[in-house]
C-alpha cells in the first residue's frame, strides 16, 4: 500500500483539470468512445489529482493494487465517464469525513474475467466503509510492455529529460548490476548526445544496446518515436506519461515499439536471457517505490 504524492509528471494533470472549461468536458463526453484503459495508472493519477485537491485537509489518499500482474490490468470503458465516477466517489468520500482525520484507498482486486475496484474510507482504526465498482477485464493491448528482456553483456541506455526517471532507474537496476557486473548502464538527457554515443558504435555493438526512451523533450527538436525511427535499433522501448495518447500509441505500433507508462518503471519485470549455464533471471519487481510529492 503507497501514500500518493505528485510527481511532476503526475502535477500536469492537476493543471489541467484545474483549467478544464465546461465546454470542454461537454465536447469530451460526446466523441469519446470505450476504449483499452489501464486501470492502474488511471486511479493513480485520479488519487494524485485529489490529493493535490484536498492538500491542507487531514485526509490520506493511498493505493493497494495488489500483485504485479494487476498493475497491467485493463477494463473496456469511457476513460473520462470513469475518471469522473471515481472522483465523484472520492469527494463524496472526503465530505463523508465533515474535516476529520482519515484515509481514502483503492484496492483493485482482479479476477479471471472480472476486476473490482474497491474504495474504502476510514475514519477510525478498525472501522471502514467500502464502496466496489464491478468491471469486465478485457485482452491488453499490444503496445502495453509488461517486461524488459536483456543479455548479461547488454548496454542499457536511459534516454530522459527528467531526472526523477533517471533516478527511478537507478533504483531498478542498483541491485542487479551488483549481480551482473558486465551490464551498462548509460544515462542521458539530450537527445543529440544519446544519438551520437548510438551512432558512434559499431554495428556488433549495436546489438548489445537496449534503448529505454522518453518521448516528449523540452526544447528539443525531435521526440522519442523520431529518435526511435532515426536509430533502428532492434531494442527499444518508449517509457512515457503519454501512454493514453491515441496518436502515440498508433505510431509506436506502427514502429513495432511497445510502451511502459512512466508510473510503471518501480513494476515492470526485468528478465536476462538464459545462457547455457545458468537459468533465467527475474529481477524483484518492489526493488523501488516511486514517490510522487507535492
Amino acid at each position: 500500500m503507497y501514500n500518493i504524492k505528485l510527481s511532476p509528471y503526475h502535477g500536469i494533470f492537476n493543471i489541467l483539470n484545474q483549467y478544464k472549461s465546461d465546454q470542454a468536458i461537454f465536447i469530451v463526453r460526446d466523441i469519446e468512445k470505450k476504449q483499452p484503459v489501464l486501470l492502474s495508472t488511471l486511479l493513480m493519477q485520479v488519487l494524485s489529482e485529489k490529493s493535490s485537491q484536498f492538500k491542507g485537509q487531514p485526509v490520506n489518499f493511498e493505493y493497494d493494487l495488489g500483485n504485479n500482474k494487476n498493475y497491467y490490468t485493463f477494463i473496456n470503458v469511457e476513460p473520462t465517464s470513469l475518471k469522473r465516477s471515481l472522483s465523484n466517489l472520492i469527494n463524496n468520500a472526503v465530505d463523508a469525513l465533515k474535516k476529520q482525520p482519515g484515509t481514502v484507498i483503492l484496492y483493485l482486486n482482479c479476477k479471471s474475467t472480472e476486476v473490482h475496484i474497491i474504495a474504502s474510507i476510514e475514519s477510525t482504526i478498525g472501522k471502514a466503509t467500502k464502496m466496489i465498482l464491478t468491471f469486465v477485464k478485457c485482452e491488453a493491448p499490444n503496445w502495453i510492455a509488461n517486461k524488459v528482456h536483456l543479455n548479461k553483456n547488454d548496454t542499457v541506455i536511459v534516454l530522459d529529460d527528467d531526472s526523477f526517471i533517471h533516478g527511478a532507474w537507478d533504483a531498478r537496476f542498483k541491485p542487479i548490476l551488483k549481480q551482473i557486473p558486465n551490464l551498462q548502464v548509460k544515462h542521458y538527457t539530450t537527445s543529440i548526445d544519446a544519438i551520437n554515443y548510438i551512432n558512434s558504435l559499431s554495428t556488433n555493438e549495436k546489438q548489445s544496446v537496449f534503448l529505454l526512451t522518453d518521448y516528449e523533450f523540452l526544447k528539443q527538436n525531435i521526440n522519442g518515436l523520431g529518435i526511435i525511427e532515426h536509430l533502428q535499433l532492434k531494442r527499444m522501448l518508449l517509457v512515457t506519461s503519454h501512454h493514453d495518447n491515441h496518436k502515440v500509441r498508433i505510431l509506436a505500433i506502427g514502429l513495432g515499439i511497445k510502451i511502459l507508462p512512466k508510473m510503471l518503471v518501480a513494476e515492470i519485470s526485468i528478465e536476462f536471457t538464459k545462457s547455457s549455464d545458468d537459468a533465467v533471471i527475474i529481477t524483484p519487481v518492489k526493488e523501488y517505490v516511486l514517490h510522487f510529492q507535492v
